[in-house]
């Protein structure tokens, strides 16, 4: 009796002992499992913050007695930039697409948004105080867009045929110079005193050409080598063809 008693137990360590080896790799698997789930959390709020350009786009010309809502979801957008930053830092995901998607969204934020609010007259009220027009601004801001646009794709011409080149981080001004920009546009929707909205203007075309600078400083090499690396990528497959 006593030895089927020390049997049985015995038995029952094996099968624990069975059934804890399953439950582990069945743990890590499920751990891993919401850890990438985790990891989206960045490029989800970076794509969210495009969406959110189209709905206050949509908001600003459907509804144009409805612009505190459009602010107050700018606001947001702004602030889903914080987000994902900190969200990459906290979840160790920062990587060159992260890099290249977040200012990629920053850029499809901000220049709709200001053709927009000009094309609706918000900026109207600033003709006196901003120099020329401000149209002017709204061209130095869309230019300076259009360039870190191209610098990105053309980043990723070099990066298929360099896949150790690392994409350039943004300088102190270009960090800087993003929340005076959305302060214009921000102004404008709230229909403030056009002399606040034409000084933020003044202040941020500064801010813009000295980021503008800065980053071509920085980055400026992925103009002529992405240039080559597109050209000479696509001679290289025609050579291939033929």
């Amino acid at each position: 009796m006593r030895s089927k008693m020390l049997n049985c137990i015995a038995e029952r360590r094996v099968f624990s002992g069975k059934a804890a080896q399953t439950q582990g790799p069945e743990r890590r698997v499920r751990a891993a499992a919401g850890g990438s789930r985790f990891r989206m959390i960045p490029n989800i709020l970076t794509g969210f913050r495009i969406f959110l350009a189209v709905v206050i786009m949509s908001i600003i010309i459907r509804r144009p007695d409805d612009l505190k809502a459009a602010a107050g979801l700018f606001l947001v957008a702004i602030f889903t930039d914080f987000l994902d930053g900190q969200f990459a830092r906290r979840l160790k995901q920062q990587s060159d697409f992260g890099a290249m998607f977040d200012l990629t969204a920053d850029r499809l934020l901000m220049s709709p948004l200001l053709i927009t609010i000009l094309a609706v007259g918000l900026l109207n009220g600033t003709r006196g105080a901003y120099p020329v027009s401000p149209i002017l601004y709204v061209v130095i801001i869309v230019y300076a867009d259009i360039s870190t646009l191209i610098g990105i794709f053309l980043f990723t011409m070099i990066k298929r045929r360099n896949p150790s080149a690392a994409f350039p981080t943004p300088t102190l001004i270009v960090k800087a110079a993003y929340p005076v920009q959305a302060s214009v546009v921000f102004f404008a929707l709230l229909k403030l005193k056009p002399e606040l909205i034409s000084s933020m203007m003044c202040l941020a075309t500064l801010f813009t050409v000295l980021a503008f600078v800065s980053y071509l400083r920085k980055g400026g090499w992925i103009f002529p080598q992405g240039m080559k690396a597109l050209f000479g990528g696509r001679r290289d497959e025609e050579e291939e063809a033929g």
